[in-house]
């Protein structure tokens, strides 16, 4: 500013001073003025000036005093501070919900000192009442009758624990009913005379989450109700169709049991291979439906893996060789092999693998590798088959998607096999992956963890080995299960030979050392334990310590008997007698069909059959009469088998009467019901006659006076071989033992067909090759009885060459087929 305007400036303010004086003086009023002024550097500043006329000695005005304040900082940090109490304003206006400040005090009354816009606007709150006392309700006049004593305990709570506030309440909005979230925390606050808290918080309109919560609640109701539905469902048809099946499947096997002619026999053969195709294809369906419902019952059970699995895998290799296919097992380590685990779910998800691979590859070769790592078992299964696509991949894990969904497939089934799998993997924490080349073939690895894994012990632990083989895998197995031994020098030592008794050595070098005619020539070595590794199926030397270990593929759970077995016998199996039962017993089943099948089964088996067709019925006949077992439905109109138990156990008289159900309904829960009801046992439909043959038996008398149930020939000491539970045990599962015993008994069939018109048209030197054939179906079986009766068959005819020996084998394999397809 220049001089001039400056002087300017000041002669302006300096001639208003005087104006006011001068009125002053006049009135003499005071006068207060702001003014705006720009000193000589050029600040502005904001003056305030009061001028009060002041009285002399004699009482007259004397003059005007004037006091000059400089109040420009003071202005600028108003006006600062108005533009952020603005700017708050403008945000706490425009959030969700709003902020408060309230304060409560130890009477009861409490008031807003702030409140926002939005806050206000869900509570009901006007500016005219922020400030103004009153009772803790009135936090919001809007508040709903029930939750104004909720709020009032929760501010008297928090205020003496000296605690945040979290509280919802509702509010009548406008007609709506609005949920509201009330948090905020606190600081002591008091006036002249009241304690209090002064609460600062937030306030949110919580309706929309309400909603989706009722929303929510409501729609896992339905989802429960629905589950519910679809397990009654589930149990419904499970029951509805394996009913018909088991009455079909019954009727079948007395039908069997009768004078057929070889149409007849035909026709049955095919009605029975057509319904175990329709049960099996509804146990997937069942199954897959109680699975995805997430009823996967894990049973985790100290085992012997090693067994298990080789026993699963043996069936397979049987089958892909049926196809022409090759076997590969490669088995990596046989140390770790007991441990808990849920084995059926595990031989499940194996055999469901291995018979996709057979299935689906019709040359080349399937490869199994075998993995047991400290704590987890891994397996890998390859296939030289179709493989697939990309796409089809993608769809591997759908349920009743199949690589080829169209018409004219060639392959059979549901396609849940894969989804079921992996359901079952997962379940036990374990993993399944795939991995396919179209027109190559497919790749499964899956991995399962294991628990209280151990190394099995060795039965002859002190026995030393002298090992003279190239096959790695076989010293791979020796060596991790701890069997001790040393490897001899190729060429054979004629002098070492002499010095050792134990020894396991490759054929090859069994040819080297005793000859082609080596199954001969070493019988006459004394006090020798040897086992000779063949990847052939070489006949086992009779009168000596020989084994033969088949190598290709070598399967660990035979290496392990032969040399636990060293200088030991092989037991034969004793046989059991299958003979008539005797006693009365009463059956509760409301379905004719059904009533009709057991009337028969029961015929069949000795025994006296009362039947009622329901629970109410059913607890008449057992008030009026004596009966050594009660067999009933679990689902019946009017009183089902589940409360017909529960009321005879209640009962002093029929406390210890066994009672059985039987169900098509066969899921665990169902038996946990049934045994907690009650029962003893329960049969699960569809079953075979020998079945309920078992399971009476545990109950009723054998009648020992009279002839066997289904035969009368001679009992056999091959009877273990006609037996459903030698299968069972063998292979692990019922649809694996049905499969292979199919298989067995038509291969076998075959073979006798040729052997028979061998024997007839007296070929003589055809015979020992026939007789050899036999035993590639019977190595799979793990029976000795009936290994051992084919070798001493062909010994003898060797010896003899009478065809008599040979016609008593035919009659003695031929019973085993007919036995075994009693139960088939």
């Amino acid at each position: 500013m220049t001089s001039s305007n400056f002087c300017a400036v000041i002669l302006a303010v300096v001639k208003e001073l005087l104006d006011q004086n001068k009125q002053s003086l006049t009135s003499g009023k005071i006068i207060n003025q702001h003014i705006r002024f720009t000193n000589r550097l050029g600040k502005p500043l904001e003056l305030l000036y009061t001028k009060k006329p002041f009285l002399g000695i004699d009482g007259h005005i004397a003059g005007i005093m004037t006091v000059i304040t400089d109040v420009t900082e003071h202005n600028n940090l108003q006006r600062e501070n108005e533009s952020v109490q603005k700017l708050l304003k403008t945000i706490t206006d425009t959030i969700p919900g709003g902020v408060f400040q309230y304060e409560y005090y130890d009477n009861g009354e409490g008031f807003y000192t702030y409140i926002s816009k939005g806050a206000q606007s869900l509570l009901g709150i006007t500016s005219r009442t922020i400030n103004q006392r009153g009772m803790t309700g009135c936090i919001s006049p809007l508040i709903v009758d029930e939750d104004r004593v909720k709020i009032a305990k929760s501010f008297k709570r928090a205020a003496k624990r000296n605690s945040m506030i979290d509280i919802e309440f509702r509010v009548n909005n406008l007609g709506q009913k609005i949920w509201c979230r009330y948090i905020a925390t606190g600081e002591k606050n008091s006036d002249d005379q009241l304690q209090g808290v002064r609460w600062n918080g937030i306030l949110l309109d919580i309706s929309l989450l309400k909603r989706q919560q009722a929303d929510l609640s409501k729609a896992n109701q339905l989802a429960h109700q629905a589950d519910l539905a679809k397990s009654r469902f589930i149990a419904t048809m499970s029951h509805e169709l394996r009913t018909p099946i088991s009455g079909i499947n019954g009727f079948i096997e007395l039908l069997r049991a009768s004078y057929l002619d070889e149409e007849q026999f035909y026709l049955v053969e095919h009605i029975d291979s057509a319904i175990s195709k329709l049960r099996n294809l509804v146990d997937d369906i069942l199954y897959f439906a109680n699975t995805s419902s997430g009823k996967i019952e894990i049973d985790c059970q100290d085992v012997d893996l090693e067994s298990h699995l080789c026993r699963v895998l043996r069936a397979h290799e049987y089958l892909a060789k049926q196809k022409g296919l090759e076997f590969r097992l490669t088995w990596r380590t046989a140390a770790f092999t007991q441990a808990r685990i849920d084995v059926s779910h595990l031989l499940q998800v194996l055999s469901n693998i291995l018979n996709n691979a057979v299935k689906f590859t019709e040359k080349g070769a399937i490869s199994c590798d075998v993995l047991f790592e400290k704590q987890t078992l891994k397996i890998e299964i390859s296939d030289t088959g179709a493989g697939m696509t990309a796409q089809q991949l993608a769809h591997t894990f759908t349920p009743f998607e199949q690589a080829d969904n169209s018409t004219e497939r060639r392959y059979g089934g549901t396609g849940l096999g894969l989804t079921l799998a992996k359901q079952l993997i997962e379940a036990m924490k374990g993993e399944i992956n795939i991995s396919s080349t179209f027109g190559k073939g497919t790749n499964v690895f899956i991995s399962v963890p294991l628990t209280k894994v151990a190394k099995p012990d060795l039965a002859a632990s002190s026995v030393y080995w002298s090992v003279c083989t190239q096959n790695h895998l076989l010293l791979n197995n020796l060596a991790s299960m701890g069997v001790k031994h040393n490897q001899l020098s190729h060429p054979l030592d004629a002098n070492v030979f002499q010095q050792v008794d134990n020894m396991i050595i490759d054929e090859k070098y069994a040819i080297e050392r005793w000859g082609k005619n080596w199954q001969k020539n070493i019988c006459n070595i004394e006090n020798k334990y040897i086992i000779v590794a063949s990847t052939n199926d070489t006949q086992t030397p009779a009168k000596c310590s020989c084994h033969i270990l088949l190598v290709d593929p070598l399967y660990p759970d035979l290496l392990r008997e032969l040399v636990n077995n060293v200088h030991c016998g092989v037991d034969v199996l004793p046989h059991s007698l299958t003979t008539a039962l005797h006693g009365q017993i009463l059956i509760a089943e409301d379905n004719k069909t059904n009533q009709l099948l057991l009337e028969k089964q029961c015929q069949k088996l000795g025994i006296k059959a009362v039947m009622v067709e329901d629970g109410l019925a059913a607890l008449k006949a057992l008030e009026n009469d004596n009966f050594d077992v009660l067999l009933t439905d679990c689902h019946m109109p009017h009183l089902d088998g589940f409360k017909l138990a529960k009321q005879l156990r209640n009962k002093e008289k029929f406390k210890y009467l066994p009672i059985i159900g039987f169900t098509a309904d066969d899921s665990q829960e169902c038996l946990n019901k049934a045994l907690d009801a009650g029962m003893n046992s329960v049969l699960f439909k569809p079953y075979k006659l020998n079945e309920l043959y078992n399971r009476l038996a545990e109950f009723i008398e054998v009648n020992k006076d009279e002839i066997q149930v289904q035969d009368e020939a001679p009992v056999s000491n091959l009877q273990g071989i006609k037996d459903k539970q030698h299968w069972l045990n063998v292979f692990g599962n019922e649809n694996d033992a049905k499969t292979l015993a199919e298989v067995f008994i038509t291969s076998l069939k075959q073979d006798l067909n040729t052997l028979t018109a061998h024997v007839d048209n007296q070929n003589i030197e055809k015979i020992p090759p026939a007789i050899h054939k036999l035993k590639g179906a019977i190595v799979m079986l793990q029976y000795p009885p009936l290994s051992k009766l084919i070798v001493s068959t062909e010994n003898r005819f060797n010896q003899e060459k009478e065809t008599l020996i040979v016609r008593e084998l035919i009659v003695e394999l031929s019973d085993v087929i007919e036995k075994i397809k009693l139960w088939l």
